[in-house]
Formats: C-alpha cells, sequence, structure tokens
C-alpha cells in the first residue's frame, strides 16, 4: 500500500519520492488517500487521469476505465483498410476513438452513451486534442437511431460480464459505474443487440470490431452468423476481440 500511496502523492504533488520526503504532507491528506487506496479506489480516479495508446486521458469517477488490453481493438481495426464513417457505441472516455481518430485523418465518428458524466469527459478528450469537430457524442440507450447502411466501421466495448460474477470482481472494479460492466445474465445482452444491428448500420465490406469476455465467446460465434469474422486473442493467449466484416 506505502507504494501505491507514494505513487498518488507523487503525481499529484508532481515530485519525485525524494522531493516527496521532504514536504510538509498533512497526515490528514496522506490518511486520506492511503484508506481510498486500501478500500480500492481506483488510482486512475484518483490522479484523474490514465494512458491509453501513449495518450494522456482525463478520467473522472463514473466514466469506465480504459485498459491496455482495450488497445490492441483499435490496432486491429487500423490494420484492417481505412475508414470515412464510423460509430462507436458505449463511448466511455473517448479512447478507441481518440486512437482511431489520430490515425485516420479522414475519419468522422459518431458516439453514443448512456452516461452525462461520460460523454462530458470525453467531450474534454476530444476539444484538447483538437477532435471534437471529427466527431458527435449523442447521449442515448439506444443504438437502433441511425440511417441504414451508413457506417465504414462499428466498434464498441460493450458490458460483457455476466451479472452473478459482479460480486466477484476487484473492488476497484466495482467502484467503475455498472451499466459499463454488467452485461446482463450471460454477458451477452449489449453484444446481442450490436451484433444484431450492425447488420443493418454497416455497408458492404464494413467491418464490425468488438472486445468480448473469454467466457462468452463461443455463444459470440453462434451470434456471429451474418459476418466473415476472426477473434482474435489478447495478450494472454485468450479470445477477446471480434473482428467481422459484412
Amino acid at each position: 500500500m506505502n507504494q501505491s500511496l507514494d505513487y498518488i502523492l507523487t503525481y499529484l504533488f508532481d515530485k519525485d519520492r525524494y522531493q516527496l520526503s521532504l514536504m510538509a504532507i498533512d497526515s490528514a491528506l496522506k490518511e486520506r488517500v492511503g484508506n481510498l487506496i486500501r478500500n480500492g479506489f481506483p488510482p486512475q480516479y484518483l490522479i484523474g487521469g490514465c494512458e491509453f495508446l501513449g495518450e494522456d486521458l482525463i478520467i473522472t469517477p463514473g466514466t469506465f476505465i480504459p485498459r491496455p488490453e482495450t488497445e490492441p481493438l483499435v490496432e486491429h481495426i487500423l490494420n484492417h483498410g481505412r475508414y470515412k464513417t464510423g460509430l462507436e457505441i458505449g463511448v466511455g472516455s473517448g479512447a478507441i476513438a481518440i486512437g482511431l481518430l489520430t490515425k485516420e485523418k479522414d475519419l468522422f465518428m459518431i458516439g453514443t452513451e448512456t452516461s452525462p458524466i461520460a460523454i462530458e469527459t470525453c467531450f474534454f478528450n476530444l476539444k484538447v486534442r483538437d477532435l471534437f469537430g471529427r466527431m458527435v457524442l449523442i447521449l442515448t440507450s439506444r443504438i437502433d437511431i441511425f440511417k441504414e447502411a451508413s457506417f465504414d466501421l462499428i466498434v464498441s466495448n460493450p458490458p460483457y460480464i455476466p451479472t452473478r460474477i459482479l460480486s466477484r470482481l476487484p473492488l476497484r472494479v466495482r467502484y467503475e459505474p455498472r451499466v459499463a460492466i454488467d452485461g446482463g445474465d450471460d454477458g451477452l445482452v449489449v453484444v446481442e443487440e450490436i451484433l444484431t444491428v450492425a447488420t443493418d448500420l454497416l455497408r458492404s465490406g464494413g467491418l464490425l470490431a468488438l472486445e468480448i469476455d473469454p467466457l462468452i465467446s463461443p455463444k459470440v460465434r453462434d451470434l456471429s452468423s451474418a459476418f466473415d469474422f476472426k477473434i482474435y486473442k489478447d495478450y494472454r493467449g485468450q479470445d477477446r476481440y471480434l473482428i467481422g466484416v459484412r
């Protein structure tokens, strides 16, 4: 815990550990931060940010925290082709969209999100990179509101954890918004909805890219018959990324 506390304090005060040792930091502050760490409060919320694909993103409580295992999803998309129009379902902090927009200079995206907090966080992350003019954010829980065959790309890191497993997750994960991780009884509620709608929204030859849970991978295969798809493995050798062509 002491290492975690030192890490947080060095970040907050912009000092190295030696400089930090010379400072008279209020003991109440140290105790408060220490208690938060002991109780699993995510350090990304404490420092207000995290890194994703080399970008320092603002992260606020109430916004899903991007993970390193999502980075290859962006890389698979970029390696597959070029895109003019994209839709991200559940844009969160904007990590995936920013990863794509900074590389695909001709890409324009629409992002949907159910959380006003996440929308505001994404807006800021886009604005500081001068990307907001290339993305429209829509606060909605619906994904059936778009014109048919409108997109070259649909991407999502949807909630895919079965509800029964949520109570077993690490404490730090349970501080994150439940709507961003709870995939329903079988983990497939949102995934199945995306797969259904994507068949109408993607242009011929368009790409669908999803992050999935290895536990639901066999079921996802059965739901993906409308696509010429492949499931790629993550760094740990587990099924994680569904990449399908319409």
